[in-house]
């Protein structure tokens, strides 16, 4: 079953609403705060809901997004680093045109699942 397949896991569930601040940077560091703090974790499944909140494509004056962008793709770069965890990312959206093409190519595997209305 599901449940015992990721039993030895530690399961995270990130999603912008839950770190997201009103005060000028507190996001990106909140972020980076979590992502260093999953990273330290040996056997971790960690999924990203609407990651296209997180690596949206920047629009010329977009200054909200960028810093997010940006620790998001650190954060990747130094996934690829770390060969002796187990930590499998999984990232989901509705919008993956909406994606940055730079988040896009650190992606090892993309999988569209197609609403059930469609896939018949």
């Amino acid at each position: 079953t599901l449940a015992s397949a990721i039993a030895p896991f530690e399961v995270y569930e990130v999603n912008l609403t839950s770190i997201k601040s009103t005060w000028c940077n507190q996001t990106e560091n909140q972020l980076h705060r979590l992502l260093s703090y999953i990273s330290t974790k040996k056997d971790a499944i960690v999924f990203i809901d609407e990651v296209d909140s997180f690596v949206g494509q920047c629009n010329r004056g977009d200054t909200h997004r960028a810093p997010l962008l940006t620790e998001f793709l650190r954060w990747a770069d130094g996934l690829s680093a770390c060969i002796s965890t187990n930590l499998t990312v999984i990232c989901a959206t509705n919008c993956i045109k909406n994606c940055d093409p730079a988040f896009l190519s650190r992606c090892s595997r993309k999988i569209e699942l197609r609403p059930p209305s469609e896939a018949l």
